[in-house]
């Protein structure tokens, strides 16, 4: 029998028996699962290299005939792995658990040498999403934003300048996001109080610390919040402080 006629013998012979052979190779595996897994798992420890060099030659040798095959299957394979995910949602999970678990130091210094390489472009991506997104859910965004700031406490604060120890009394609906909205005005030259302006100018924003007086539920009526406001400055400026604002006296 030449070399031809023994390859198309077992190529028919296994066509005939490739149910009986998948059902032996099956009942085999089930049998000896741990120790198949267990072996498996030492033979890659030992030739990490060798394999992933393998891998890594088998892959540029069919990288298109691989192209071609997936391009016949997608819809077929994209099937087969939703379902596989499906079953195996939990193992699934705690394997990339495990997984980071391991690696984490790694896939970290990996994100921060990514991250200040592309630093800009970035930003830039970032810019044109938030823009775009805004667009598209622009009164959905203000709707949030909108029940976001009223469950927000309410508070009367103060802004002190560090250097000086001048004082800037205020009362926000909101005031975590009023301390930005500060901060914002001082950057870009906008700030109501011309003299905390001046002194942001002169000090910089970091001679500036943001306190609390007294906070107060979200639901606080702006009347109650400008009364607080007005009597904090009042007993500031009896205690001989000097303050940025006085109008609310």
């Amino acid at each position: 029998m030449t070399k031809e006629e023994k390859a198309k013998y077992k190529k028919e012979w296994y066509e005939k028996n490739k149910e009986r052979i998948s059902k032996r190779e099956k009942e085999y595996y089930e049998k000896n699962k741990e120790r198949i897994s267990k072996r498996v798992k030492e033979y890659r420890e030992k030739n990490k290299e060798r394999i992933k060099e393998y891998n890594k030659e088998w892959y540029e040798k069919h990288k298109e005939q691989q192209k071609e095959y997936y391009e016949k299957k997608k819809e077929q394979i994209i099937k087969q792995q939703k379902e596989y995910r499906e079953k195996n949602k939990e193992q699934i999970k705690e394997r990339k658990k495990e997984w980071y678990e391991k690696n984490r130091e790694r896939i970290l210094k990996r994100q921060k040498e990514w991250y200040e390489k592309n630093k800009e472009q970035i930003k830039e991506r970032n810019k044109e999403y938030n823009k775009e997104y805004y667009e598209k859910n622009k009164e959905r965004v203000k709707e949030q934003s909108k029940e976001y700031y009223a469950q927000q406490p309410a508070a009367v604060y103060k802004i002190t300048n560090i250097k000086t120890g001048t004082i800037y009394i205020g009362q926000s609906t909101a005031y975590k996001h009023r301390w930005s909205v500060h901060r914002y005005e001082l950057r870009h030259n906008k700030h109501s109080s011309l003299q905390l302006q001046e002194d942001c100018d002169t000090y910089g924003e970091e001679a500036f610390i943001f306190e609390v007086i007294e906070e107060l539920p979200c639901d606080t009526e702006q009347d109650v919040l400008l009364k607080k406001e007005s009597e904090q400055i009042k007993k500031h400026l009896n205690e001989g402080k000097e303050l940025y604002n006085k109008e609310g006296v």
